[in-house]
């Protein structure tokens, strides 16, 4: 079976590469804006608060590192461990945030000892995915007391000392960057105190807004706000904040997380005229605030945590979040950029008959475009010995939440695949392509009831619709059908099916019928549909509808059709020629 003819397969190849990244310059420092995010090097610490793993973790969320099987056990990670940190690297890169603040408890404290691996020698390696990114310290002693200006002096020194001479550590104006924690009852004399220490060490202050600080005489460098229980903050002209959500284990959510709502956020500080845009937080888990990829839990005191399937959706969504919204990252990642990666771009998922992207529905047939995703020859699509077409092409393969799809169509730039009828579970459904062994960036994806799209004659998404006529002829401007005459069209994306469809499975003798209820509109007019259902001889995901055209409708050779399936409607464009 090949998948050109009436599948709509694409003809034309899209190269859609990512950036070719420029090497690292020893000295690069990021203008402002800055775009940061409060990063937190203290694990293993899961066992917080009376907490005793594995029995029961101190966060309603928890690190998901393996988006193919998440097992809270075994992804409690460890910030000193080298595959974690290039997987944070990697992140962070991803979600083009240009600085981490790292929580900072002072000299030869577990977050010192955590941050001089990362800062010292990770970041110093030819491996490190995201060599750009640049570090500050978030001076936690602060809340805890007053520290003396002594204290804070002697403390800015051993920073400078050990931290500050690393090409990766935040520099404005060659002054090293700060940022300051404090409580609530701290207020104009920290700014004093904190005045005199950056006037002995040459530090750049970021210190936390306090009521009237505007009117302070001791001003630092700027101010920052750290509430990420509110979903925003406006400190203009000095910083902007953003949060995902805000729950405490054993309390109900400050803050619910809430996609749509946080992507209206990060728009919003991308819009605001301020030098510092922060994130809170890369990954503060016990307070819930992470954008680092994750799972929600149910968590029990008597058994381990185990993932909560009525769970809000998280995994990568926050961080593809950023990655859209933000801006490029200024000379990229600064890492060697491997040309033969496989790569599939955001908004590259798209209905294999509309060719619009959008929300995608189980047993949908999809296209993929990226780059190097598949073999230079193109390969179609292959039957194997159980009447199933193969889920590997040419060493290609598509994963929709981490069940390889069946393929239609592979090739360098494009992959034909059949969305499984099991993906999206939770309404969101993780996809990579995967070609000789290395997988392409993980895409989050949106999953609906049906998405509906009609199959068009030149595999365009628009204009005249691949149609046949009662005769068989094929429908078009030459050649319209009557009116009250039967027509039969093919389509995708009709959802679930009874009886329950089946991967890859050509339609034979049972023809599967969508639980959903379809509808044809001709011109305008409701259409009598006579069958809905399984394509004799294709792939389960294609549907072949027979209607009857109304006899009122207005002939011409371009006449609107339209498919609705539940509450769901094919894109407009598509026509058919009546007479």
């Amino acid at each position: 079976m090949h998948a050109r003819p009436i599948l709509a397969v694409v003809a034309a190849a899209w190269l859609a590469a990512g950036p070719v990244w420029p090497a690292e310059q020893a000295e690069f420092q990021p203008s402002p804006p800055y775009y940061a995010s409060f990063f937190y090097p203290w694990f293993p610490n899961w066992s917080d608060r009376g907490h005793s793993p594995p029995k029961n973790w101190f966060s309603n969320y928890l690190p998901d590192l393996n988006p193919c099987a998440f097992d809270a056990a075994t992804e409690l990670y460890d910030s000193n461990d080298d595959a974690t940190i290039y997987w944070q690297l990697a992140k962070m890169a991803e979600a083009r945030l240009a600085v981490a603040i790292s929580s900072w408890w002072g000299p030869l404290h577990k977050t010192d000892w955590t941050f001089r691996r990362i800062l010292n020698d990770v970041m110093n390696r030819p491996e490190n995915p995201y060599p750009n990114l640049r570090w500050a310290l978030y001076y936690e002693k602060e809340s805890l007391g007053d520290p003396s200006v002594i204290e804070l002096v002697n403390d800015l020194n051993y920073i400078k000392s050990n931290y500050t001479s690393q090409r990766g550590y935040l520099k404005i104006g060659g002054r090293p960057v700060i940022f300051v924690y404090a409580s609530g009852s701290d207020g104009a004399g920290m700014a004093s105190r904190w005045w005199q220490a950056r006037a002995e060490t040459g530090f750049y202050v970021v210190l936390k807004v306090y009521g009237g600080y505007k009117a302070d005489p001791n001003q630092p460098d700027n101010w920052h706000q750290y509430a990420p229980a509110n979903r925003t903050d406006s400190q203009p002209p000095y910083s902007f904040m953003v949060s995902p959500g805000f729950w405490l284990d054993g309390e109900p959510p400050r803050l619910p997380r809430d996609i749509s709502a946080f992507r209206q956020a990060v728009a919003a500080m991308v819009a605001a005229p301020v030098t510092w845009k922060l994130v809170e937080t890369w990954n503060e888990w016990g307070e819930g605030t992470a954008v680092e990829p994750g799972d929600q839990v149910i968590q029990s005191a008597t058994g381990p945590a185990l993932p909560d399937p009525n769970g809000t959706p998280f995994k990568n969504l926050y961080v593809e979040a950023l990655g859209e919204l933000l801006p490029p990252l200024q000379q990229g990642a600064g890492a060697a950029v491997d040309a033969s990666a496989p790569r599939l771009p955001a908004n590259a998922v798209v209905n294999a008959a509309s060719f619009q992207a959008g929300a995608l529905s189980p047993g949908q047939l999809a296209t993929l475009f990226g780059s190097n995703v598949g073999p230079a020859n193109p390969s179609g699509a292959i039957v194997d010995a159980t009447g199933l077409l193969q889920k590997s092409l040419s060493e290609t393969r598509v994963l929709f939440d981490c069940v390889p799809a069946p393929l239609l169509y592979v090739q360098a730039n494009q992959v034909n695949a059949v969305v499984p009828y099991a993906a999206g579970v939770n309404g969101y459904t993780q996809t990579q392509v995967e070609y000789k062994g290395r997988k392409t960036e993980t895409r989050t994806l949106p999953m609906a009831a049906a998405s509906p799209a009609i199959f068009t004659r030149d595999s365009s998404g628009k204009g005249q619709a691949a149609i046949r006529n009662q005769d068989t002829s094929v429908n078009s401007a030459s050649n319209p059908a009557a009116r009250g005459a039967l027509i039969s069209l093919w389509a995708t994306g009709e959802g679930l099916t009874e009886p329950a469809g089946i991967d890859g499975k050509l339609a034979a003798e049972i023809l599967t019928k969508p639980k959903l209820p379809v509808f044809v509109r001709v011109g305008g007019l409701e259409a009598q549909v006579l069958y809905a259902g399984g394509a004799p001889g294709l792939v389960a995901g294609v549907i072949q509808v027979n209607v009857r055209i109304p006899e009122a409708v207005l002939p011409g050779s371009a006449v609107p059709i339209l498919l609705q399936v539940g509450g769901f409607s094919s894109p407009s464009g598509v026509t058919l020629a009546v007479q």
